[in-house]
C-alpha cells in the first residue's frame, strides 16, 4: 500500500507543472550557452578571416606594385607590402593576437603572402575553447591581354650621354615586364615608336610601304634662294645672262626625285668670276641663255650652261608638316589645322606632307621677304646665312608584335633603340600628333591597327620627355622656318611667344588620342611636368623621374599596370 502512494504521489506531481520553470530553465541552459556562444564566436572568426584575407591582399598587391618600380622583392618591397597589410588589418576590432603576414617572390614574378591571427573567444572558453586560429594565402600577379603600346619619346640634343642610355634600358625594362605577365599563348602585344625632336621621320614608313608616297608632295614652297641672271652680254653672237646675285626668300621648288630616297644634285654655289692666275686673264661670271631666276634644282639640271658648283643630297626621310592655321585656340581644333587632323588621308598639296630638305632652306637677315623688285633688289647678300640648324631623329615605327619570352629583349627591338639619335630641339606637339596618327584605328595607319578586328585590345601610348616646349624662331622644324613661314603663329611672334602656341597643339593632339580609347602615359625626365603634361595624361598619369634609376622604375611600374596588375588564385 506504501508503493502503491508513493507511485501516486509522483504521477501527481508530474501532472502538476507548477514551479517547474526553473529546473527546465537551469537544465537547457548549458546547451542554450553553447549554441549562443558558438554563434558569437563563430561571427567573429569570420568578420577575422574577411579581414586577414583582404588585408592579405592589399599586402602582396602593394608588394607586387613595388616589385614592379624596383625589378626586386627584397627588404624594402617587403616592408612596404607589410605596411599595406597593417594598414587594412585592425586588431583591436577582434582583439586579434599572434598577427602576422609574411611574403615571398614567386618564380614568375608573382607575389605570394601568408597572414596569420588568433581572437580569444567570448563564450566558448565556458566549454575549453580559448582561442580560434585563422591562416589565409594571397598572391598578386600580372595578367596580361593583348595589348598596343605606341612610345612617343623626346631624343632632342638634351638627351645626348647617360640619358639616352637611361631611356634605351628603361624600355627594355618594359618589355621584360610585360614579357613577365604573360600567362597565355595567345596573347599578342605589339610595340610602335614615335621618335620626335624637331620633326619626325618617316623614311621607313615610305620605304616599306605603309605610307604611300603620294602622301608627299611633288613641289613645295621652301624659304630658300633663287639665281638671278639679268647682265646681258653677247657670246658667240649670241645674247646672253651673267649671274648677278642670289634671292632670298620662298621659292618653288620641284622635289618628287627626293621620294626615291636616291642622291638628287643641287647647286650649291655659282661662279661669280674672279681673276685667274694661271690664265692671267679675269673669268667671267656664270651665264644662261635666258634672263630670269632658277632655283637650286633648275640650275642643277642646267649645268652644262652654266659654271656652277654642286653638291648630292639624298633625303632623310624627316617631313615638314602640312597645312595649319596660326591661331592660339585650339579648342576646338579649326577648320584647316589639318595638322591636327590625325584621321584624314591628304587629298591636295596643302593636306600632303614636304619632304624636309635643310639644304633648300636658308636664313636671312631681318623679316624681309626677299623678291621686292623684279630682279635684284639691291639688297646685301652678304648679311644672308647659307646655313640652317636642323636635325632628323630615327625613323618611326608602326605596330610589330614582340616576342614574349621572358626576360630577352627581341633582336629587333634592341637594334632600335641603339639607333634612337638624340638631336635637335624640343617640339612636343609634333612627337604626338605622329604618335596619335600612327596608332589611330580610323585613321590613316587603320589597316595595322586593326588588323586582326576580333581581338580586344588594350591601347596605350607612353610620353617621355626631359624637358619643357623649346621652339625656336630661327630653326628649320617641322612647322618650316617660323620666323618667315608663320604657320603657327602671327609674323614677328617671338621665341617664347611661340611656346603657348605650340603648347595648345600638343594638348589638342593629347586630347585626339584619348577620343581614339587610348590611356596616355607621361614622363617627365629630369624636368618638371607642366600643367600641359598633366593635361594630356589620362587621369592621374603623370610621373617624374629625376634620373636614369627611376625612369627605369617608371617604366616598370607603367608596364606593371599596363600588364592589369590583379590578385591571382
Amino acid at each position: 500500500m506504501r508503493g502503491i502512494g508513493i507511485a501516486k504521489s509522483l504521477a501527481a506531481l508530474w501532472r502538476d507543472r507548477r514551479g517547474n520553470t526553473l529546473p527546465i530553465f537551469a537544465a537547457s541552459l548549458v546547451p542554450l550557452l553553447a549554441v549562443v556562444g558558438g554563434g558569437i564566436d563563430a561571427s567573429r572568426g569570420y568578420l577575422t578571416k574577411t579581414q586577414l584575407q583582404n588585408a592579405c591582399d592589399a599586402g602582396v598587391l602593394a608588394g607586387r606594385r613595388a616589385m614592379a618600380k624596383s625589378g626586386l622583392f627584397e627588404t624594402s618591397e617587403k616592408a612596404k607590402a607589410s605596411r599595406m597589410f597593417d594598414a587594412n588589418f585592425d586588431s583591436a576590432i577582434v582583439d586579434a593576437e599572434e598577427v602576422a603576414f609574411d611574403t615571398r617572390a614567386g618564380t614568375d614574378g608573382d607575389v605570394y603572402g601568408t597572414a596569420t591571427a588568433t581572437i580569444p573567444t567570448v563564450l566558448m572558453k565556458l566549454f575549453g575553447t580559448n582561442e580560434l586560429s585563422f591562416s589565409v594565402g594571397c598572391m598578386a600577379e600580372l595578367q596580361i591581354t593583348n595589348t598596343d603600346v605606341m612610345f612617343v619619346l623626346d631624343t632632342t640634343g638634351s638627351m645626348a650621354g647617360t640619358r639616352i642610355q637611361g631611356l634605351r634600358d628603361a624600355v627594355k625594362d618594359f618589355h621584360k615586364t610585360i614579357a613577365s605577365s604573360v600567362t597565355d599563348d595567345d596573347v599578342r602585344v605589339r610595340y610602335g615608336f614615335v621618335p620626335y625632336s624637331m620633326t619626325v621621320n618617316a623614311k621607313r614608313l615610305l620605304v616599306n610601304g605603309d605610307m604611300p608616297k603620294d602622301y608627299i608632295a611633288n613641289t613645295v614652297q621652301y624659304q630658300s634662294r633663287t639665281a638671278v641672271f639679268q647682265r646681258a652680254k653677247t657670246v658667240n653672237g649670241k645674247t646672253v645672262y651673267e649671274f648677278s646675285n642670289w634671292h632670298y626668300g620662298p621659292a618653288e621648288i620641284d622635289v618628287s626625285a627626293l621620294k626615291n630616297f636616291t642622291p638628287v644634285t643641287f647647286v650649291n654655289e655659282i661662279d661669280t668670276g674672279y681673276w685667274d692666275d694661271d690664265q692671267k686673264r679675269y673669268r667671267d661670271r656664270a651665264y644662261i641663255e635666258n634672263r630670269g631666276e632658277y632655283d637650286i634644282r633648275t640650275l642643277a639640271l642646267l649645268t652644262g650652261k652654266v659654271k656652277v658648283y654642286t653638291q648630292d643630297y639624298t633625303w632623310g626621310g624627316c617631313i615638314e608638316e602640312r597645312q595649319t592655321v596660326a591661331e592660339l585656340d585650339m579648342d576646338p581644333v579649326p577648320s584647316g589645322a589639318t595638322d591636327l587632323d590625325i584621321n584624314s588621308a591628304p587629298d591636295s598639296d596643302p593636306t600632303r606632307w614636304k619632304p624636309y630638305f635643310p639644304r633648300a632652306v636658308f636664313n636671312r637677315a631681318g623679316y624681309y621677304n626677299g623678291h621686292y623688285n623684279e630682279y635684284y633688289d639691291g639688297r646685301d647678300t652678304s648679311s644672308n646665312l647659307s646655313s640652317t640648324t636642323n636635325y632628323c631623329p630615327a625613323p618611326m615605327r608602326i605596330f610589330e608584335e614582340v616576342d614574349l619570352t621572358p626576360n630577352v629583349v627581341p633582336e629587333w627591338l634592341d637594334d632600335y633603340l641603339d639607333d634612337l639619335n638624340p638631336v635637335g630641339g624640343t617640339y612636343h606637339d609634333i612627337g604626338m600628333i605622329w604618335g596619335g596618327r600612327l596608332a589611330s584605328p580610323n585613321g590613316i595607319f587603320a589597316t595595322t591597327v586593326n588588323d586582326e578586328p576580333d581581338r580586344s585590345v588594350s591601347r596605350h601610348i607612353i610620353f617621355m620627355t626631359d624637358g619643357e616646349m623649346a621652339p625656336e624662331t630661327e630653326y628649320y622644324s617641322a612647322y618650316g622656318f617660323e620666323k618667315y613661314d608663320n604657320r603657327v603663329a602671327p609674323r614677328y611672334t617671338s621665341r617664347t611667344g611661340l611656346i603657348p602656341y605650340h603648347n595648345a597643339r600638343f594638348v589638342a593632339a593629347c586630347n585626339a588620342i584619348k577620343d581614339e580609347g587610348y590611356t596616355v602615359w607621361v614622363i617627365g625626365f629630369g624636368s618638371s611636368l607642366t600643367q600641359q603634361m598633366k593635361d594630356c595624361a589620362t587621369g592621374h598619369r603623370a610621373f617624374y623621374s629625376n634620373d636614369s634609376d627611376e625612369l627605369r622604375a617608371t617604366f616598370r611600374y607603367i608596364a606593371s599596370q599596363v600588364a592589369d596588375l590583379r590578385l591571382g588564385e
